[in-house]
């Protein structure tokens, strides 16, 4: 589908008129690069009238280069295009030098204490950069603890305001995170595998091909370099290997390692819990589709390669039926394939369960495939109806009508027909639906 990117620079610079801005505004619910290009514009012309010390989230100018290059895939960029690019570029250059003495400045470090059997603590010596090779005992990092076992080999990448980050070659560490704020991160790196927590007590261990995640408090996200991602929830324990997940009971009160007392004779803190698993417990998949795969499905329309990638979102979907993103790229390949049939199904399944903009946007293509390629007008009524049944843009809600009156005229509904198309011509005269409609008008029986 064309898309008219030629009138992006007249809307931002609010020097559209009203039809042709509403004309866009319907254009902005089918197009998810010039919607995302406007909101950017917007946040970012919001952050600049905020003053340079109120910058807090600024539109990273990697995020519009993206969305500029996807732009440009669809179809070639005109002169405003390119404008719109160089102001965007040039308004997060601006907005960067703002703030670069803000960033430029070395963070704030959190204090790193020993902590003894008696509560005592003391800072912990070196670089900063956590224990020594083979140290084990009880860690205060901030307002987060950390108990690392014998044997452990851990690193404290990043421990300030902003968060911190462990990075785990071998051992096991737990820990007892404080609730983070927004923007906080807890995160323990080992090997392909990253955990990450709001607020929680929990242990990671790892020989570097295993991984075993346990949670006594809380919830963690366990994500590969892969893509995939488990969760796994209080009193659950996580087993990863060569990519595949299994998740058990953990039976244990808390970990032996945030004590800052030795363990008892024979007993190896670091060793693994007790676990039960459940009966007949499948593993855990991955609990979305990775977004690259979803990048990859979405370009496949323009660049022709429909038919590479339509069996591969079929299998990602029998898994993961509820992702809205991968019903959408489907249904579009499908579209594009003249598998008409299969796209409408798809279609509904967005619609089941995507969010109200998607949706209608999918209700549309649906309709229209009903009417011009299925001969089944009665449905692509019933989804037109739907879809006025929220507020629409004017111009989008006109062209809509004309669409409605077209399927009941196909199916011999003539007065309803014809009293859409005076609607039409009356609330939205001059207009390219009115004029169409007014063609239909005269033509209808």
């Amino acid at each position: 589908m064309a898309t008219p990117h030629d009138p992006l620079q007249a809307y931002l610079d609010q020097a559209l008129g009203p039809e042709d801005r509403s004309g866009f505004e319907a254009h902005l619910l089918s197009c998810r690069d010039c919607s995302s290009l406007v909101d950017a514009d917007r946040r970012l012309s919001q952050a600049v009238r905020q003053g340079a010390e109120r910058l807090l989230e600024p539109p990273p100018a990697a995020e519009v280069q993206r969305l500029m290059r996807k732009v440009a895939q669809r179809s070639a960029p005109s002169r405003r295009v390119k404008a719109v690019g160089w102001a965007l570029a040039g308004a997060c250059a601006c907005a960067a030098a703002a703030i670069a003495w803000q960033w430029s400045r070395p963070p704030q470090l959190l204090p790193i204490f020993t902590v003894a059997a008696n509560g005592d603590e003391r800072p912990l010596s070196g670089d900063g950069q956590g224990p020594a090779e083979g140290w084990s005992g009880v860690l205060r990092v901030g307002g987060d603890r950390l108990g690392v076992a014998p044997r452990t080999s851990l690193q404290l990448v990043q421990h300030d305001r902003a968060g911190v980050r462990l990075k785990l070659a071998r051992g096991a560490v737990a820990a007892a995170v404080s609730k983070k704020q927004l923007g906080q991160v807890f995160e323990v790196e080992a090997g392909r595998y990253t955990v990450s927590v709001v607020g929680t007590r929990f242990r990671v261990r790892s020989d570097g091909d295993v991984l075993n995640v346990d949670v006594a408090e809380g919830r963690v996200r366990v994500g590969s370099r892969s893509g995939d991602t488990w969760e796994v929830n209080a009193g659950q324990s996580l087993q990863v290997e060569a990519s595949q997940g299994r998740l058990g009971n953990w039976a244990g009160a808390d970990f032996p390692e945030l004590s800052a007392s030795p363990p008892p004779p024979g007993e190896d803190a670091g060793a693994a819990p007790t676990t039960q698993a459940p009966e007949a417990a499948a593993p855990p998949v991955a609990l979305s589709i990775p977004p690259d795969a979803i990048a990859r499905w979405r370009h496949a329309p323009a660049a022709g390669k429909c038919h590479e990638v339509v069996a591969e979102i079929r299998r990602a979907l029998r898994v993961h039926p509820a992702q809205r993103e991968g019903w959408r790229e489907l249904a579009d390949c499908l579209r594009v394939l003249g598998e008409h049939a299969q796209a409408a199904a798809a279609y509904r399944d967005v619609i089941a369960h995507a969010a109200p903009a998607d949706a209608e946007g999918a209700r549309l293509f649906l309709a229209e495939l009903l009417q011009d390629r299925l001969g089944d007008p009665a449905g692509a009524e019933r989804e037109l109806r739907a879809f006025l049944q929220r507020s629409q843009p004017p111009l989008l809600e006109a062209s809509t009508r004309v669409k409605l009156a077209r399927a009941l005229l196909s199916q011999g509904k003539s007065a309803p027909a014809r009293a859409e198309l005076r609607r039409v011509i009356q609330r939205f005269p001059s207009s390219p639906p009115a004029l169409e409609a007014l063609d239909l008008l005269k033509r209808a029986p």
